[in-house]
């Protein structure tokens, strides 16, 4: 994230349902509270919130290629992309972790149960082992919110 925000490179953060709601809410916190007065800003997109461009891919092609069609038009090397998710195993997560890495992107993944498949195609993953998704999602939430706190103490 710091070498994100040092160089211009994007954080893109996607995830679906309450770990969406979480994706969207780093998002912002990571552009706007991330950043001091003076500071490069940390240039982070929520790609669950592009409520319109998930819709016509979901409709059109597949649910499955929600954010890697997302992240097809604007990754590149450099950049970082967070998936954020209970099971590790949704099939969008995991197209759009592959493209990424195919991209050159750094791959983070916030994880829960065992970190599904997911785990092994990040290149940095945090996992809390629980199989209950209120606890997970609490702990991703914290975790982001530390991290962000954490970045607007850096002096970049």
């Amino acid at each position: 994230m710091e070498e994100a925000q040092r160089t211009g490179r994007f954080v893109w953060v996607c995830g679906n349902g309450g770990s969406a709601a979480t994706s969207a809410h780093v998002g912002c916190d990571f552009g706007k509270t991330a950043a001091k007065a003076g500071a490069k800003p940390l240039k982070a997109v929520s790609l669950s919130d592009n409520t319109a461009f998930m819709t016509a891919v979901g409709n059109d092609l597949s649910f499955e290629e929600t954010f890697s069609r997302q992240l097809e038009n604007v990754v590149a090397a450099g950049d970082v992309v967070v998936l954020i998710t209970g099971s590790g195993n949704s099939p969008n997560l995991l197209k759009a972790a592959k493209l990424s890495r195919g991209r050159g992107a750094k791959v983070i993944g916030l994880l829960g149960f065992d970190g599904g498949r997911l785990k092994a195609m990040c290149d940095e993953s945090l996992l809390i082992p629980s199989d209950q998704y209120g606890v997970i999602e609490d702990m991703h939430m914290s975790v982001a919110h530390i991290l962000t706190f954490y970045l607007k103490q850096k002096k970049t």
